[in-house]
């Protein structure tokens, strides 16, 4: 993938399939282009300040589509999202809201933002939403709860990301992706593209 290619080529990561949080350096930003006027970016080299011991290279690319998926969502960039080796500012970051992660979540499911009574997901499970929940919160510059009260920590760790989850287990989706057909044309659900940033997955 693309952003393989470029975590490699960048010299970001050695021939092992394993990228160790506690032996990188998350004070400093990944040797990427710069974005914005934050001194530390958020990218495909970095980006996390603690929890967990490994990660691979895949996986660490998987997070990273996610986030750029919902900043593409939350920026209102789908029409022209950002790309593998887009960096995100602290700044960035700290601006994105539970609200705004469980709105990102509903569209993703319903494939609308604001889906009605009489809507069903159209694609993915709780499985799903865990994973972007997970791969979210990966790069969330503080891994503490989320504070209603100051409205600052980890906004994936926030009573409205885990209500909504909640709702969606109540609805005992199976795990499959492919789950009705489309109600425009019938035709089934197709399974996102691999590193499509613009898509939903």
């Amino acid at each position: 993938e693309h952003g393989n290619s470029q975590i490699r080529q960048k010299g970001l990561f050695k021939p092992t399939t394993i990228f160790s949080r506690k032996a990188h350096n998350m004070d400093e930003p990944p040797s990427l282009p710069a974005a914005g006027d934050d001194a530390q970016k958020h990218g495909p080299g970095g980006g996390p300040r603690a929890g967990g011991d490994e990660i691979s290279v895949g996986q660490l690319t998987r997070y990273y589509r996610h986030l750029r998926h919902f900043m593409s969502f939350f920026h209102g960039k789908l029409d022209s999202p950002y790309q593998p080796t887009h960096q995100f500012t602290n700044t960035e970051l700290l601006a994105i809201t539970p609200e705004a992660i469980v709105t990102w979540m509903r569209f993703k499911l319903y494939d609308k933002a604001d889906p009605g009574p009489d809507d069903e997901p159209v694609l993915g499970s709780l499985l799903t939403l865990n994973g972007y929940k997970v791969g979210l919160s990966y790069f969330m510059p503080s891994k503490e709860p989320w504070d209603p009260a100051t409205r600052r920590g980890n906004p994936t760790r926030s009573g409205e990301v885990n209500d909504f989850l909640r709702e969606v287990k109540e609805l005992n989706l199976p795990p499959s992706k492919k789950r009705k057909s489309d109600a425009n044309g019938g035709a089934a659900v197709p399974a996102p593209a691999a590193g499509g940033g613009g898509g939903r997955g």
